[in-house]
């Protein structure tokens, strides 16, 4: 009886030590850090692939608003997402895909002497636009007296 409980004794003593050792071991290992800094790095760890480090984005400059005098230049953008790849502290992981365009936005707000052209940034300048500008003609009115710009588009005018 003796040798049976000196023998369950042992036995539990060595399974104590295997569990503890084995405890030991895996704390090290997570006490341990991977990184220090880095977008992908908590500090210490790196972070999970689907983590988003960062985005790229495409802007596309356009004329919505049709080629006319005086008509905006227009801009949409789109973005894509960067993610860790789980094993570095640099955002080097996988890229997604381009998410859908953005709805058009006033880039630039032309004069009516100038013009949008597909592609470009900016309004440009257009000597066919300014030839559109009949004249400059006083308006007289009891008080004081205005100018008035007559254009064609539209026989619309406007004071100046």
């Amino acid at each position: 009886m003796r040798k049976r409980k000196s023998a369950f004794f042992l036995f539990f003593i060595f399974f104590a030590l295997i569990v503890f050792v084995s405890l030991n071991i895996s704390l090290a290992k997570a006490d341990t850090c991977q990184c220090s800094s880095g977008v992908c790095c908590d500090g210490c760890h790196y972070r999970p692939s689907a983590w988003v480090c960062g985005s790229e984005s495409q802007v596309q400059y356009g004329c919505p608003w049709g080629l006319d005098c005086g008509n905006n230049v227009g801009k949409k953008t789109r973005i894509r997402l960067k993610y860790c790849s789980g094993n570095s502290a640099d955002c080097n992981g996988k890229v997604g895909g381009w998410l859908g365009w953005s709805k058009w936005e006033v880039a630039d707000v032309c004069r009516f002497s100038e013009k949008c052209v597909p592609g470009n940034h900016y309004c440009q300048y257009s000597q066919n636009c300014s030839n559109k500008i009949v004249k400059e003609i006083p308006i007289r009115s009891d008080q004081d007296l205005s100018m008035v710009l007559l254009a064609e588009k539209g026989g619309s005018g406007y004071t100046k």
